[in-house]
């Protein structure tokens, strides 16, 4: 048997008929990935190694002892069994990590993925560069004012969240008890956080919005690492909280970019009526100069006269 899988381990596409031996372990294979799922090369490896019992000759395969009482290995559930196959297949490509997605989004059940996806149509729909793409540019600050109290209405449910799920904790024991107290106390955070914000600025206050909401992700996926929150949760909040953010942070760089256009304009205008003072200055300068000119030049003609006057009389 141990030479039979250490043959399938060479060459995979190695099997026989059923009778034969390497049938009997490809069907033994079967068999045992239809109960405990995928068999990884390198949990193949670990059956291909025989054991031996202290004090006898007899070696068995710990294939053939699979399902013995003793020496066996853990049984592979499902996540596992996908973590050994991805490890065993190499690194994994665009390609294999879009389709890891695609069998995630898959788990999320129906109703809170069209719920879910269907909420962050609003942060999407009320950034102004999609409103001004609408025709609607009249509309883009009423709509980013729509867009951060949505915002915030959704940081808030986010926390409330924690809050529901601290009252129906079943867990016992002080470890179990603090961490439900933490949970009550974070739940109430981001509501407080994202209150101040609907009294701001456009753009603070979706810059805020979008670092609350990032916030509250990285919060759940603590949670979610002690096992607290389900995979497909997590899975969903990656996807929402991405276009969340995303939407936040643009209306944030289109008030941010209308801001430095203003400034520009303000600086430039400034720079205009410098220049027309400026002018101003120069030709108040031209001109005094030229009536200071023109006063001695009318100054001298005056002294010529009166000379002229003067040696008239002294000749009669």
């Amino acid at each position: 048997m141990r030479r039979c899988v250490t043959r399938l381990l060479a060459s995979p596409a190695w099997c026989g008929p059923a009778a034969s031996p390497q049938g009997a372990v490809c069907s033994c294979m079967a068999n045992i990935s239809s109960s405990q799922g995928p068999v990884s090369a390198s949990r193949l490896r670990w059956l291909a190694s025989s054991s031996s019992t202290p004090g006898s000759t007899q070696r068995t395969s710990r294939l053939e002892t699979w399902r013995g009482p003793a020496g066996q290995p853990p049984p592979l559930n499902p996540g596992a069994a996908a973590a050994a196959a991805a490890a065993d297949s190499g690194p994994t490509g665009p390609i294999t990590a879009l389709a890891a997605q695609q069998v995630a989004l898959t788990a999320i059940p129906a109703v809170p993925k069209l719920l879910g996806f269907a909420g962050a149509i609003p942060f999407m729909m009320l950034t102004p560069y999609v409103v001004e793409a609408s025709g609607l540019s009249g509309l883009a600050l009423t709509a980013a004012k729509a867009q951060v109290g949505y915002g915030a209405l959704i940081v808030t449910f986010l926390g409330a969240l924690h809050w529901g799920l601290a009252m129906v904790s079943t867990l016992s024991g002080p470890k179990a008890a603090a961490m439900v107290r933490e949970r009550y106390i974070w739940s109430v955070f981001p509501a407080l956080a994202a209150w101040p914000t609907l009294q701001m600025e456009t753009a603070p206050a979706s810059f805020i919005v979008a670092m609350l909401l990032g916030i509250c992700y990285l919060s759940d996926r603590s949670y979610f690492k002690a096992g607290s929150l389900p995979a497909w949760y997590m899975t969903l909040r990656g996807w929402l909280t991405t276009l969340s953010v995303l939407s936040m942070l643009a209306t944030t760089l289109y008030f941010v970019a209308n801001d430095v256009r203003k400034a520009k304009s303000r600086l430039d205008e400034e720079d205009r009526l410098l220049a027309l003072a400026a002018e101003a200055e120069i030709a108040a300068k031209m001109a005094a100069r030229a009536k200071a000119i023109e006063e001695a030049d009318q100054s001298e003609q005056t002294q010529a006269v009166v000379k002229r006057g003067w040696f008239s009389n002294g000749s009669k």
